[in-house]
């Protein structure tokens, strides 16, 4: 850093209210103890007064400004000392495989990737993003999603309840995933009748989806919120789910999201049933969670629900893994290799 004192970076979460991505990418790594010791450290949705020695945005950057001016900002920066980082954990470059979704991202594709190709680094939460970024931009760096070991709620006391309860929760763009299982997950409910609830969070306020259970378990509907501490708050009152859902279809898309459920589902204590899909391939089957085949969910969900053992050495194996690989205690040293010029360093 050339500047005297200590050095100041500026961030820009993508948007006002605390999303999931602004607080996982953003906002609680850069606020963590190990990084705001060292650092001066703002954030605002708007571009400081003064420049920073690093600035680092996602997605739209500043949300609310004009895509003209964001385009202005960033190359203003070329005529300072200030070094852009640009955080990319979804693949924004391709089609969305949900219409509401890529009506909504298509008009600002072109600035996504002018910040791509502008960014002095680039930060992605996976390696299949990774390969596709590189693409516009050489300089890219991989940090996996990480929970704040300071949001993890006490282990709850196990008392086996009947009926049990198994739970999803996604965002709305995620119904594809879910509707992707939902033969499966009626087969095994009419299996398990009488001995199951359902609760759904997100997409729950898509009705006829509920509708698609009527008759196979009563349904819980919790309800979408956008504030990932509301969520979360939300969840370690109300999530009391033995079971928690995780598919995930195939696309080009689906293949560069990350195992985010999988460490929220660990950090909730909630045993979780996934997809056999790439995303989750750091998941030990039997041991951190079960994996399943598209043919193989309702044998996967009948035998979670019936073993009451297994549930619980799956709880206590992902935790054990969360706490040891995937909190930012673990893993703040990849940000700070940015924040002290290890890796801007090396970008020419």
């Amino acid at each position: 850093m050339t500047r005297a004192g200590r050095p100041r970076v500026h961030v820009i979460p993508e948007t006002e209210e605390r999303s999931a991505c602004a607080v996982l990418r953003l906002l609680d790594p850069f606020s963590h103890p190990a990084v705001s010791a060292v650092f001066d450290v703002s954030f605002d949705i708007r571009p400081s007064r003064t420049p920073p020695d690093i600035l680092i945005m996602q997605r739209r950057g500043p949300p609310g400004m004009p895509e003209a001016a964001v385009e202005d900002l960033v190359r203003s920066l070329k005529g300072s000392s200030t070094r852009l980082v640009y955080d990319l954990d979804d693949n924004l470059l391709d089609m969305h495989p949900d219409i509401t979704s890529e009506l909504e991202i298509a008009p600002h594709r072109r600035l996504v990737r002018f910040l791509l190709r502008r960014a002095d680094l680039v930060t992605v939460s996976t390696e299949a993003l990774r390969d596709r970024v590189l693409k516009l931009n050489s300089q890219v760096m991989i940090l996996p999603n990480s929970l704040d070991e300071r949001r993890l709620i006490s282990q709850r006391t196990r008392v086996p309840l009947t009926p049990l309860k198994i739970g999803y929760f996604g965002s709305f763009t995620h119904l594809r995933d879910f509707m992707s299982i939902i033969g499966p997950l009626r087969a095994a409910l009419s299996r398990l009748r009488g001995r199951v609830t359902v609760a759904l969070c997100g997409i729950s306020s898509e009705n006829r989806l509920s509708a698609l259970l009527d008759g196979f378990a009563p349904v819980q509907k919790l309800p979408a919120t956008a504030d990932y501490n509301s969520f979360l708050k939300m969840m370690s009152e109300q999530g009391d789910w033995d079971i928690g859902l995780a598919p995930l279809a195939m696309g080009d898309f689906e293949s560069t999201k990350s195992d985010i459920k999988f460490l929220e589902y660990a950090a909730l204590g909630i045993p979780g049933i996934y997809s056999a899909h790439p995303v989750y391939g750091t998941i030990q089957h039997g041991l951190t969670g079960l994996i399943a085949s598209q043919d193989e969910w309702a044998d996967c969900l009948c035998a979670m629900a019936e073993d009451t053992a297994l549930r619980y050495r799956i709880i206590d194996a992902s935790r054990e893994y969360l706490l040891a690989h995937r909190t930012l205690a673990t893993a703040i040293h990849k940000w700070l290799a940015i924040l002290t010029g290890e890796v801007l360093r090396e970008v020419p």
